[in-house]
């Protein structure tokens, strides 16, 4: 019971004190606001007791009671400025508190500062540094596959060396005694086309390099680089260039040891194919030629001959209808202005070789105009205004060529008997 008194008490006596000092800051209150008085009166001890008389008045008008004490301590506040707002020292921590407080005022200014940044950067690294750092990483990569390209290049031209030079014993086996001689020539010069790629093959060996280029040295190095590739490609370039004199000298040898069995079976198809007499003679003149650019080591006029050889049994085997080209959207005959005559005109029938079984043909003609011989489906046959007229007519008369059939190619011929009057000269571009 006494100890429940005693908290009442102590209870009442905190309100008491809350309630003194609450008064005590509205004594302070009322004294800002009226700062003449307190300017007045504060300035002289003397004056201090009316000081709180006239205080004491103003709170008896308003029906309050404030005792002494509480007048006094308000009095005494003021004058230490007890309850008056003291702005902290201006310390690092206070100036950034301050700055945070103010966020709202610096902070959009702020965020558009970052972004702008952010932007600039990312701008920057895009369209500046982004493309020259894949250029950079294009070139590392494109040159290290080229200097690993290289060296697999010497790799296989080095085991290409070694396979030619096992198989040189005894190669000029086989080949017709006529021509022994000119295939031994051959075959010192792939000897010393070998010779020379050893030496070649030992130069761009010792000029290989890593193919470990990286982005981050890659200016440093790549001059160094790129010179050194540069003068083995020019080593690997010659050597091979040896390789193929090698391969070619290999080759004629080959052409050495056959073609004089293929002069021989071609000659005697063709001659048993023929049924006109200047082909026996067309082909013993083949004959001679290719054998005597054999002897004379002439491998390529020999491989002429023989292709001709092939080409007139080709012929002579040959059967088909020379028929003048009619169908739709296809020109059926044209005429051309000969540049040495200005005043005169060459007319040409469009004609194609069909074979019995409807197949158009692909032959080999030679253009009048410019003397190549082309392989062609259709070409262009030299005839005179008079054919050329009727046929003209004939078309546009119903649109239908009714004589289309120009010539028949028979077996064991050269050249197709024709049916109209031509120089049998043609053209193959119009």
């Amino acid at each position: 019971m006494r100890w429940s008194c005693r908290v009442a008490e102590a209870a009442s006596g905190e309100r008491r004190s809350l309630s003194d000092i609450m008064l005590a800051m509205d004594v302070v209150d009322t004294l800002r606001h009226r700062r003449v008085l307190v300017e007045k009166e504060l300035n002289s001890d003397e004056r201090q007791q009316k000081l709180l008389d006239r205080l004491r008045e103003i709170y008896a008008s308003q029906g309050i009671e404030v005792s002494d004490e509480v007048l006094q301590a308000g009095v005494d506040a003021l004058r230490e400025e007890r309850f008056s707002y003291q702005p902290p020292t201006l310390t690092p921590a206070v100036r950034l508190a301050r700055i945070y407080v103010r966020r709202d005022r610096w902070g959009k200014w702020a965020l558009a500062a970052v972004a702008a940044l952010l932007l600039v950067w990312f701008a920057y690294a895009w369209f500046v540094t982004g493309p020259a750092e894949r250029r950079v990483e294009s070139e590392v990569a494109a040159l290290n596959s080229e200097i690993g390209a290289t060296t697999e290049r010497i790799q296989a031209l080095e085991q290409e060396a070694n396979r030619i030079a096992a198989q040189l014993g005894g190669y000029v086996d086989g080949v017709p005694q006529p021509y022994v001689k000119v295939a031994d020539n051959r075959l010192a010069d792939v000897q010393r086309e070998l010779l020379q790629a050893d030496g070649l093959i030992e130069k761009a060996l010792r000029l290989n390099q890593e193919a470990n280029l990286e982005a981050d040295t890659f200016e440093a190095r790549a001059a160094g680089v790129r010179d050194r590739l540069q003068a083995q490609l020019k080593v690997v370039a010659e050597l091979d260039a040896r390789l193929s004199g090698a391969r070619s000298g290999l080759a004629d040898i080959d052409s050495l040891k056959i073609f004089p069995a293929q002069f021989t079976q071609l000659a005697e198809s063709a001659r048993s194919s023929a049924r006109e007499k200047q082909v026996a003679g067309m082909v013993d003149k083949l004959v001679a030629d290719g054998m005597s650019a054999l002897i004379g080591g002439q491998i390529r006029e020999a491989e002429a001959a023989l292709n001709e050889l092939r080409s007139i049994n080709t012929r002579l085997l040959q059967r088909y209808s020379l028929l003048v080209v009619a169908r739709d959207g296809e020109q059926s005959g044209i005429w051309r202005v000969p540049e040495r005559n200005p005043e005169a005109r060459n007319y040409y029938l469009i004609v194609e070789a069909v074979a019995s079984d409807g197949q158009v043909l692909t032959l080999s003609m030679t253009n009048e105009e410019t003397g190549r011989l082309v392989e062609t489906k259709k070409w262009g046959l030299r005839v005179n205004e008079r054919v050329y007229q009727r046929v003209r007519a004939d078309k546009l008369d119903d649109g239908i060529i009714q004589g289309r059939r120009v010539g028949e190619k028979r077996r064991g011929y050269l050249q197709p008997d024709y049916l109209i009057e031509t120089s049998g000269a043609v053209i193959t571009e119009w």
